[in-house]
């Protein structure tokens, strides 16, 4: 919910959003160009990076780059692409809650 609170703002750069079916992952992929990768759990906020015991792995492979960026797609697949205009016509009360739960955020 706290995420459905800011996701406005990054599609209003443009950034496409898609909304994978159950259940939640906690994991994190980040690609750069075709080689570099990380992998783990951590997220990029003070509370993940200082205060709680996760992790990222680097790795430079353009083999391994290639095989996450194939996951990526196979999830992308099955997820839903969030339309921004949606997002507007949510009713009050879910904005309200989205709203709630992103006071809580740096706790989440």
């Amino acid at each position: 919910w706290a995420t459905m609170h800011m996701i406005q703002r990054l599609t209003d750069y443009g950034v496409s959003v898609y909304l994978q079916p159950p259940p939640f992952t906690h994991g994190k992929l980040l690609l750069i160009d075709d080689y570099y990768s990380i992998v783990g759990s951590a997220n990029l906020d003070y509370r993940s990076l200082r205060l709680n015991f996760e992790i990222g792995l680097e790795i430079y492979s353009k083999e391994l780059s290639h095989r996450l960026w194939e996951h990526i797609e196979k999830r992308r697949a099955i997820s839903e692409a969030l339309d921004p205009s949606k997002l507007e016509t949510r009713s009050w009360i879910i904005r309200l809650r989205d709203a709630t739960a992103w006071l809580a955020a740096p706790y989440l």
